[in-house]
């Protein structure tokens, strides 16, 4: 099967999952019975770290689940997910290796929970830290029985979230500016701006919507005017490079660059979207939408 066919079909389970994702609250059938924590564990992070311990324990990978088992297995993840939350950090991820390394005993069970995984932490909007997807990645990426195709996707989501990290430096890519010249991002101004927004757009009519909004915002420009704001419009794709000069023109308090293979180098997960940075380029939160941008400047 290439690469093509199974991301499809990867991607047509998590469209599936996806109603059942979202309406777990009216639903009470999960997987197996879940761990309850003894008495002892006094904290809200100790009995979290022991039902995250042995979350997994009643749950017998060998045996096939079936199609009819993919709500209770989307519902009992989601749980997993949400108790791991407030569970120890380490904790958490080790788990998830254990786990997985449980569900490679069944190859089909296994790319199964790696595709409520992916919709889960990595499609869904609500942003989770970047190790808890990155480990599930990892372990299929390592696989020994994985097709090459799907190592190489799964490669390559690794790389793009190693690239842009929360907490770490944005990668120094490739830009060319309003006039075509090529350069390095960290060569853009950032001031002494409280906030640097850069905000990642197509030369779709979504991404041509969002830049009006963001340009007429009241208190949007009046933070760019007192320089606590700092916002950096990155074009991306082909035609990126052709379409700066008019764009730098169109939104003169902004500072507007081409990044053309942005969507290979970096985390861009929606589009139109955003990364807030500092002003040394460190991620302090990505894959914002424009509402989000909008809402935080109008509290």
């Amino acid at each position: 099967m290439n690469i093509q066919l199974m991301i499809r079909k990867t991607l047509l389970l998590i469209v599936a999952l996806s109603t059942s994702i979202f309406t777990l609250k009216a639903q009470t059938t999960t997987l197996f019975p879940y761990p309850v924590a003894p008495d002892t564990c006094s904290t809200l992070e100790s009995r979290c770290n022991y039902i995250i311990q042995r979350f997994w324990d009643n749950c017998d990978f060998t045996k096939p689940m079936p199609a009819s088992q993919d709500s209770a297995l989307a519902a009992t993840m989601t749980d997993y997910f949400g108790i791991m939350m407030n569970a120890d950090y380490n904790i958490g991820l080790a788990s998830i290796r254990s786990m997985l390394f449980k569900a490679q005993a069944n190859q089909p069970n296994f790319m199964k929970i790696m595709a409520i995984a992916e919709f889960i932490l990595y499609q869904n909007p609500v942003s989770m830290i970047d190790d808890v997807y990155l480990t599930f990645a990892q372990t299929a990426a390592d696989a020994s029985w994985m097709k090459n195709d799907m190592k190489n996707y799964y490669k390559t989501q690794i790389d793009r979230i190693n690239a842009s990290k929360l907490g770490a430096k944005m990668i120094n890519c490739d830009i060319y500016d309003s006039n075509g010249r090529k350069m390095k991002l960290y060569d853009l101004p950032t001031d002494s701006a409280k906030v640097v927004i850069l905000l990642f757009t197509g030369n779709g009519s979504a991404s041509s919507i969002s830049r009006v909004r963001l340009s007429t915002d009241v208190n949007i420009n009046a933070a760019l005017e007192s320089g606590d704001l700092k916002l950096i419009n990155i074009v991306v794709g082909d035609k990126a490079k052709q379409s700066v000069a008019g764009d730098a023109a169109q939104f003169p308090q902004w500072t507007v660059a081409a990044m053309p293979d942005a969507a290979k180098r970096l985390d861009l997960r929606i589009l139109p979207g955003a990364f807030v940075v500092d002003n040394n380029f460190t991620i302090i939160n990505k894959n914002i939408t424009v509402d989000e941008i909008k809402n935080s400047f109008n509290r």
